[in-house]
């Protein structure tokens, strides 16, 4: 095996490492985890067999395939970046709900 293949394969042991100890800890909610679980699982598969990506490649038309693990990254990143998105706005309508309610309490015992 060649010496970037230990590295990278020794990256992704050490995100799946980083990722199991943010669970343990509490500081990563199992939803968000599964993704980086995934991604920890399955990038080995690229590194080890470059034919995997060759073969897609050629299946998509791509003619450099390198091309593809780009694209994928870039594909996955939109998608992480959605998914933040979502996850932001839900939050802010949750904050200006319980703002409007704690103000109404506030004002209910104040009248008191």
């Amino acid at each position: 095996m060649q010496n970037y293949y230990i590295f990278l394969l020794g990256i992704c042991l050490v995100l799946l490492g980083t990722i199991i100890w943010l669970l343990k800890k509490k500081h990563l909610r199992e939803k968000y985890a599964i993704l980086w679980l995934f991604i920890a699982l399955l990038l080995p598969l690229g590194f080890l067999d470059i034919g995997i990506i060759t073969t897609i490649s050629h299946y998509l038309g791509i003619i450099y395939p390198p091309t593809l693990i780009f694209i994928a990254a870039f594909l996955g990143l939109l998608g992480l970046t959605l998914m933040l998105s979502v996850i932001v706005s839900h939050q802010t309508d949750r904050i200006i709900k319980l703002t409007q309610h704690q103000a109404l309490l506030e004002e209910k015992i104040n009248k008191k």
